[in-house]
């Protein structure tokens, strides 16, 4: 049986100091199976670029 708790805490980081980079893609008209391969090419790419 698994037990939980609750927690609160202070933070000290503002939302103006998270960057936070949106990213448009423009959609083709492809089947379901096209749109996810194209979607992990995308992400390859975000990643490979953007390491972190």
């Amino acid at each position: 049986m698994s037990s939980y708790f609750f927690s609160e805490w202070l933070l000290d980081t503002r939302v103006e100091e998270i960057p936070f980079h949106w990213y448009t893609v423009p959609l083709k008209n492809l089947g379901e199976a096209e749109v996810e391969a194209e979607t992990a090419t995308i992400v390859r790419k975000l990643r490979r670029n953007h390491p972190g």
